[in-house]
């Protein structure tokens, strides 16, 4: 090796090890019993309560347990509706930069699917609107 090679080495080694630091720094944990403006639907096998907080979605058994986490990142999920065979859930997302598309969550493969690539939202698609017809605001189908 010669010094020019050796040069950038500090450098690199510098920012790994600031990325690694804020990778650690981004994990929150805390518990609650109380959420503001919680979207909240059941399963149709009635195993599952799925509930929106901070703008994810989350799976907590209704028997009671620990919630499970089931999208990530920097969206904002809301209005979850859970298909009849319990596989799938659709849901209203700006996870494609629009005010609100609505996507398919596979709960076995956890693979998320754009299912209205229009900007004017979920207007017509299907999902019943649960803040217009339900006025609890609890999705109530999967047409």
């Amino acid at each position: 090796m010669n010094a020019r090679t050796l040069r950038p080495l500090p450098a690199l080694l510098l920012v790994c090890v600031f990325a690694a630091s804020l990778q650690a720094q981004r994990t929150i944990e805390f518990e609650t019993r109380e959420v503001t403006e919680s979207d909240v639907t059941i399963s149709p096998d009635a195993q599952w309560l799925i509930f929106t907080m901070l703008g994810h979605l989350f799976r907590l058994p209704v028997a009671g347990g620990t919630s499970e986490q089931l999208t990530f990142g920097p969206y904002y999920d809301s209005e979850p509706v859970v298909s009849p065979d319990n596989a799938r859930i659709a849901f209203v997302s700006d996870r494609d930069g629009s005010s609100g598309n609505i996507f398919v969550l596979d709960l076995a493969s956890r693979r998320i699917t754009g299912l209205t690539p229009r900007s004017s939202g979920t207007a017509g698609f299907g999902l019943s609107n649960s803040r217009c017809s339900n006025p609890s605001r609890i999705p109530t189908r999967w047409t």
